[in-house]
């Protein structure tokens, strides 16, 4: 009922881990093109895995905070997921909602509160940050967020707006309709969770 594997299949990137059979095992093995139609055939298997990968994300983002070694700028560059006509396509989807818009320097997010939106800058730039270290910068196709959405589980970091910027909001229901209609952008959010984990396991190892 677990799965391993998978962070290497969806980013087609090097093994980062081993794995080791440790008593008599059956395993259900998936290439990228067979784990690209499970989660066509099936979208919500994107935000089941999406759930492993970020309570994996947590787990590590905690146990480098309470060792004091949770570094800045843990990812070094602005991850784009979605490029312009994407975007438009996400708010007609979503019945061309008003944009939520943020001076510079409003807090978006903080630690600890419930999360029931994400975030889809389509103006400005967004810094998250957690025990007082930079974690990312999230521009115009990027997204901040997801990880409480998902797992229904408190903010981890805080978010607060860089620039004067405006945001498209998601909720958990609008979130599942668009990875049932559109798959894609399930692989899309599930990309950057594997990268975002990606980076912390490997700054954790330094």
């Amino acid at each position: 009922g677990e799965i391993f594997g998978e962070m290497a299949t969806i980013t087609h990137s090097p093994r980062s881990a081993t794995a080791t059979a440790k008593s008599t095992c059956r395993v259900i093995a998936l290439d990228g093109s067979q784990f690209q139609k499970a989660i066509q055939q099936t979208p919500t298997f994107a935000l089941m895995l999406m759930s492993i990968m970020i309570d994996r994300l947590r787990l590590t983002l905690a146990r480098l905070t309470m060792q004091k070694a949770l570094p800045d700028n843990v990812v070094t560059e602005e991850r784009r997921v979605f490029d312009e006509s994407t975007l438009d396509e996400i708010i007609a989807k979503l019945g061309n909602p008003a944009l939520l818009r943020y001076n510079r320097g409003k807090s978006i997010l903080k630690i600890g509160e419930a999360g029931v939106l994400m975030y889809l800058p389509r103006e400005g730039r967004v810094t998250i940050t957690a025990d007082g270290r930079t974690l990312e910068h999230v521009g115009v196709g990027g997204v901040f967020g997801e990880m409480a959405l998902v797992t229904r589980a408190p903010r981890a970091a805080n978010a607060v707006a860089e620039t004067d910027c405006a945001l498209i909001a998601v909720n958990r229901t609008q979130l599942r309709q668009l990875v049932q209609s559109n798959p894609a952008f399930g692989l899309s959010l599930l990309k950057l969770v594997a990268q975002r984990l990606q980076a912390v396991t490997n700054r954790a190892s330094k």
